[in-house]
């Protein structure tokens, strides 16, 4: 959806898996490496959640022949909190968090701008717009717990994908069962 709202447009965005697939469990499929052999461009998110990206990219003979995008680079990392392990895993659900989502927005405008020089301006326009809507949808939600208690919150989740939102407002995922 970043992509959509920046390309407007200009540009076919085509999902590399189907959207009702799961991401976490995905197993690369015949028809993914069609889609990549017809794309120009592969935003990754890069840190783990899109493993699979990489394996179709390389079934597909497309390694050196597609530019890639790295949705998170400049993006601050955080461990998954809860990690049974104890190592340090880097949680690759960064586009939960309003302010790292805002970030790979402007670098995917940024890098297909590098790309596209002659959308490079419009890119850049739609990426601030888009930035702006995220803004305004996380001044909503701060305005709606705007005073709240919070000091005693405890949050236990099914999954570690919203340590970064929950960072981001200050809270602490408890355990992630």
């Amino acid at each position: 959806s970043f992509v959509a709202h920046i390309v407007g447009d200009r540009a076919d965005v085509v999902p590399l898996i189907d959207a009702d697939a799961n991401p976490h469990r995905y197993a690369p499929q015949p028809k993914d490496m069609i889609r990549m052999m017809s794309m120009d461009v592969l935003v990754v998110n890069g840190i783990g959640h899109d493993t699979w990206a990489f394996e179709i990219l390389d079934a597909a003979g497309m390694r050196d022949k597609l530019h890639l995008i790295y949705a998170n680079d400049g993006v601050s990392l955080i461990p998954i909190a809860g990690d049974p392990s104890g190592e340090k895993v880097v949680n690759p659900h960064t586009f939960i968090s309003t302010t790292a989502a805002i970030q790979q927005v402007y670098t995917i405008a940024r890098k297909l701008g590098e790309l596209d020089t002659a959308n490079a301006t419009y890119f850049r326009d739609n990426a601030r717009r888009y930035a702006l809507e995220i803004r305004r949808l996380r001044a909503e939600f701060d305005a709606q717990i705007a005073g709240a208690d919070l000091t005693k919150f405890r949050c236990a989740t099914m999954h570690s994908g919203y340590d970064y939102i929950l960072q981001e407002l200050g809270l602490q995922v408890t355990a992630v069962i």
